[in-house]
């Protein structure tokens, strides 16, 4: 699966923004993936032509959505 992380932030409460691109197909699929974890991130397209996806991650959750966002760049469909 296609997840070019382009930028990487903390943020002052600790989370942590991320931004990928992926394509339209990844897109849905990640999105489905992200609010079947309900809670454990907030997402949104920021640029719908470009498949920019922002990923706010709460300091608790880093390390369990980092985690799923590496076993979907591995994933094949």
């Amino acid at each position: 699966m296609k997840i070019d992380k382009k930028s990487e932030e903390i943020l002052e409460d600790g989370s942590d923004e991320l931004i990928i691109q992926t394509n339209y197909q990844d897109l849905q699929f990640i999105g489905y993936i992200l609010e079947s974890f309900g809670g454990c991130c907030n997402y949104t397209t920021i640029d719908k032509d470009e498949m920019f996806l922002k990923i706010v991650i709460p300091k608790d959750f880093k390390y369990d959505v980092k985690n799923i966002l590496n076993f979907l760049k591995d994933f094949e469909q």
